[in-house]
């Protein structure tokens, strides 16, 4: 995970180079009325007159253009990559543990319970125990 944290580190300098920069930036424009050449601002100029930093990462220097504050930004991606990661593992459990309960309830009918015994056995709804026999539980 040391690449998340540089990545973290460049865009918490790019954002710091982003406060420090006093600089602006002008553009000359060539078609000017009378023919003369004319210095204006950009129509988009950084925040706090602040300039990309001609070091470090592309990516870095992208979010210290883009985003206000791209340390956070960053933070909570990571965090939403975790949380997906985390329910996808959590989904395949409870797949797994459902296979695993079906199983069982064949096997109890199998053995000669009806699926109202099966229900007061397990604590579950008749009608899951009968979903499950008729194997429509595959779909969940």
């Amino acid at each position: 995970m040391a690449a998340p944290q540089i990545g973290l580190a460049a865009a918490v300098a790019v954002q710091r180079a982003r406060l420090r920069a006093t600089d602006a930036v002008v553009d000359p424009q060539p078609d000017a009325p009378g023919g003369e050449q004319q210095e204006l601002p950009l129509a988009v100029v950084p925040t706090a007159g602040a300039r990309t930093p001609a070091s470090g990462d592309a990516k870095d220097r992208l979010l210290g253009v883009l985003l206000e504050d791209p340390a956070r930004a960053v933070d909570a991606t990571e965090r939403l990559d975790d949380t997906r990661d985390r329910i996808a593992e959590l989904d395949a459990v409870l797949r797994r543990r459902r296979e695993d309960l079906a199983g069982a309830v064949r096997h109890l009918h199998e053995c000669g319970l009806d699926p109202a015994q099966i229900g007061r056995l397990s604590g579950m709804a008749v009608d899951d125990v009968r979903t499950i026999l008729d194997g429509e539980d595959a779909e969940r």
